[in-house]
């Protein structure tokens, strides 16, 4: 099983599953890895028919942030990591559910927020304007009708969707939810066997040249995924 795959340019994985299957996941525990240069940019949706939903994504250079519903009301929190976020180095991202809170953690740093357990069912009504209408450019919404389970890493191209968020470049390893490690290798051959020009994007391993081939005079190195390059300032 392969841990990681790298997104060279601006594209996604993109799975479906069963109504059992995506509440296992909205309510299990989520820890990934990740490495980039980009500022802003999806790193993980997941959403079912009801609308619930967990949103991680990267902005404004150094913050990590997650979005996700608790029942209908919609929960922000960032965390502001620094300059690391770009830099190329290892971000870990985990959310912990705990028996009456969840901690989200990104490295070292974290926020205690209400527990992301509760979400609304096919008994409640799925008109709140809240879920359905953007409140700015880095949340997702959804449509009025919503017809499947998905996760999306890396990017979003949905019918169902709305949003503006930049896709990711870079590499996104060690994905587990709960105590499950998905393959990614897997989906990335699945994307491959539809014969679409995603696949030429999706590169399986995140291996990159900064670490084998740094900078002299102590430049800075940054990873050029698409050409599989690096660029030395």
């Amino acid at each position: 099983m392969n841990l990681a795959i790298t997104l060279k340019s601006a594209t996604y994985l993109q799975k479906e599953f069963s109504s059992d299957e995506i509440k296992s996941i909205l309510k299990n525990d989520i820890v990934f890895s990740f490495r980039t240069h980009k500022p802003f940019a999806l790193l993980l949706f997941i959403h079912d028919v009801h609308k619930n939903f967990i949103q991680i994504h990267i902005a404004d250079g150094t913050n990590v942030v997650l979005i996700y519903n608790f029942h209908q009301k919609i929960i922000v929190r960032k965390i502001d990591i620094g300059k690391i976020l770009t830099n190329g180095h290892p971000v870990q991202i985990k959310i912990a559910h705990q028996q009456n809170h969840t901690l989200f953690t990104a490295n070292k740093d974290f926020v205690v927020i209400p527990l992301m357990k509760a979400m609304k069912d096919n008994r409640e009504s799925s008109s709140d304007t809240s879920l359905i209408e953007i409140e700015n450019d880095q949340m997702i919404g959804f449509k009025s009708t919503v017809s499947k389970n998905q996760m999306f890493i890396g990017g979003i191209e949905s019918s169902e969707l709305i949003h503006s968020i930049p896709g990711f470049i870079g590499c996104i390893q060690g994905l587990m939810i709960g105590e499950q490690l998905l393959d990614l290798k897997q989906w990335a051959t699945e994307i491959k066997e539809q014969n679409t020009t995603k696949s030429d994007h999706i590169k399986v391993g995140c291996k990159m040249l900064c670490d084998d081939m740094p900078c002299n005079n102590g430049g800075t190195c940054t990873e050029d995924w698409e050409h599989e390059s690096t660029i030395c300032d």
